[in-house]
């Protein structure tokens, strides 16, 4: 879904990842997502980087409070069950994370 070079689609979900947080209390993604979105907004890119672990590890944090019943469901099965917040939150976390761990590997 990520491209690396998609920088509107990273903008759009690193922001939708900000609010979606906010709803369901996840205060400190919430904040580091506002802080992301910033540092995107002032082209700080190295900075907007360095935020990339940081945010994989607060993402796992929140996937293990949160623990969906239908997290080890398929993408089609959850899609069927569910098209609220939950699965909007859950599906940002986890495009995020894997745009994170794919910009950390490609550092030189």
């Amino acid at each position: 879904m990520l491209d690396e070079k998609d920088d509107e689609t990273v903008d759009r979900m690193i922001h939708s990842l900000k609010g979606l947080s906010g709803n369901i209390g996840a205060r400190k993604l919430q904040g580091l997502c506002e802080e992301m979105e910033d540092l995107r907004a002032k082209g700080l890119e190295k900075e907007f980087m360095d935020t990339l672990e940081p945010l994989s590890v607060l993402i796992d944090q929140v996937r293990l409070d949160i623990k969906p019943p239908h997290i080890n469901k398929s993408p089609i099965q959850v899609m069927e069950k569910s098209a609220g917040t939950e699965t909007k939150f859950i599906t940002s976390m986890i495009e995020l994370e894997k745009y994170a761990k794919k910009k950390k590997n490609h550092k030189v």
